[in-house]
């Protein structure tokens, strides 16, 4: 049983730490204890035990489990279950196992990086460990942890490492809770006082970044009107849900160019912009940077 994945063909010989498994008895493996645990579950009752301690979930869930976790999946469920093994290098090459130890070293990018591993640490509190998607957002979520699979298994796409972290890094900025950590190119939120509307929405565009959100069919998932929607995440957080989108896009945006080389066109695709122009004057209006010369800046930073 493999838990890297090592390249071949145009690759032949690269690592990528990360591998994609349908049996959940590779959770009991010694080797799992290194690994990072992204774990998709859906149907319900979903049993699991994590270190030592049992829960029952309903629905679609990602669970995120520390490398030292214990985790066990029972029943029907495990057969449906989607697993993603990786280490920390996997979102960046410069992460090794104990990368939170060494925040004294760390550069402006591996802050930036290290919010997408907020969930994996060991005093992370539930809800960011335990994550429900409902509808069609679950099935966005599992599509995601599909193509990582498809990517590290097939390598047919000559860009397979770089596309499989982009997918990586879409699934967990879909966990991600708001901040107020200095230096993130993230939405800079404290969420803690928000309205559970705002909060679903939040959950909900971040899942939804890369589509075309219209307000209408956003408040009708949120059981409400679009006045009374508007309202309430401007009051939340200080800025409307377009205003709101922009900046998720852009945070987004960001994360690929720091962390793959894929190019500025495609990033502009993937995360929802349709216009290259539009792309570039509203990352630029954010960042105060063009995407290229974002790029340059954090290339240059890790030479």
């Amino acid at each position: 049983m493999s838990f890297v994945t090592t390249g071949t063909g145009t690759y032949a010989g690269y690592v990528y730490e990360a591998t994609v498994h349908r049996d959940c008895r590779v959770l009991q493996s010694p080797e799992a204890s290194s690994f990072l645990k992204l774990i998709f579950l859906e149907g319900g009752p979903i049993a699991f035990v994590r270190n030592g301690r049992d829960e029952v979930l309903t629905g679609a869930h990602v669970v995120c489990a520390a490398a030292k976790d214990s985790m066990e999946i029972q029943g029907e469920s495990a057969e449906r279950a989607v697993i993603i093994l990786f280490r920390p290098s996997a979102v960046n090459s410069r992460f090794g196992a104990d990368y939170p130890d060494d925040r004294d070293l760390m550069t402006v990018t591996d802050h930036q990086d290290s919010f997408y591993l907020q969930p994996f640490a060991a005093d992370a509190p539930r809800d960011m460990c335990v994550v429900p998607f409902r509808g069609g957002d679950s099935a966005m979520i599992r599509r995601r942890f599909e193509t990582v699979e498809r990517l590290l298994r097939d390598q047919t796409d000559p860009y397979w490492p770089c596309r499989a972290r982009s997918y990586l890094l879409e699934i967990l900025f879909a966990l991600l809770e708001p901040t107020a950590e200095e230096d993130s190119v993230l939405p800079t939120l404290v969420s803690g006082a928000f309205s559970p509307m705002t909060r679903e929405a939040i959950h909900i565009l971040q899942t939804n970044f890369d589509k075309k959100i219209k307000l209408d069919v956003l408040a009708r998932r949120l059981r409400t009107n679009r006045t009374t929607l508007l309202s309430v995440f401007k009051r939340d957080t200080g800025v409307s849900v377009n205003r709101y989108i922009v900046q998720l896009r852009i945070a987004m945006a960001a994360s690929f160019l720091r962390d793959t080389e894929l190019s500025v066109h495609e990033i502009c695709e993937r995360t929802g912009f349709r216009d290259i122009s539009y792309f570039s004057r509203s990352f630029k209006k954010e960042i105060l940077r063009t995407p290229s010369e974002y790029r340059r800046m954090y290339a240059s930073s890790q030479s």
